[in-house]
């Protein structure tokens, strides 16, 4: 093990790191330690817990489409995006196949970001956005949550996606308004004109 971290919040939960899934390459550790070390980040339901009429709004953006995108950083820095579907419970998670190259992108440097559809052109709705740093989940804990979801595999991964930022983004009249929660700043509204 690496060590443990620690985060000045207190929502932020102390984290043990694995060397096997910040991946093999030593640039790639050292960079994906970092991210872990200044990234703050919480479970889902603590997010939920803190502020519920804004997680329910993000939520709500996510759920009004099955389809999402996933952005994750290929081993050269450069982005990959992918569709990918989010489900919500006590955890946001993912699942995808084993041998995917998002898999080996999150083992390499576990930040990533997912987006929601935007079926709205006017963004009355809003689309939502959420910054995270991907966790893997044991193989018999996914291999159950997956067919709770009456998606059954054998061979599929999942991952927990921890929020470090979530934010929705809407048009308001002759408006943009744009609320961005973390777990150190809290939620904070911002209005452009």
């Amino acid at each position: 093990m690496l060590g443990r971290l620690s985060a000045s919040s207190s929502m932020a939960e102390q984290r043990t790191l694995n060397p096997q899934v910040l991946g093999s390459n030593p640039r790639g550790r050292t960079l994906a330690f970092l991210a872990l070390v200044t990234m703050e980040n919480v479970d889902w339901l603590t997010f939920a817990q803190s502020e519920p009429h804004f997680s329910a709004m993000i939520s709500a953006r996510f759920k009004a489409n099955e389809h999402h995108v996933l952005a994750t950083l290929r081993r050269d820095g450069s982005p990959r995006l992918s569709g990918t579907n989010v489900y919500f419970s006590e955890h946001l998670r993912i699942g995808m196949m084993a041998e995917s190259r998002r898999v080996s992108d999150l083992r390499h440097d576990p930040r990533c970001a997912v987006h929601s559809a935007t079926l709205d052109p006017e963004l009355r709705e809003g689309d939502a956005k959420l910054d995270c740093l991907a966790h893997e989940i044991g193989r018999d804990e996914a291999k159950k949550w997956l067919q709770s979801l009456g998606r059954p595999s054998e061979t599929a991964l999942a991952f927990e996606m921890r929020i470090a930022r979530a934010t929705l983004t809407q048009v308001d009249g002759d408006s943009l308004r744009i609320q961005t929660w973390d777990p150190k700043n809290g939620l904070i509204v911002l209005n452009r004109n």
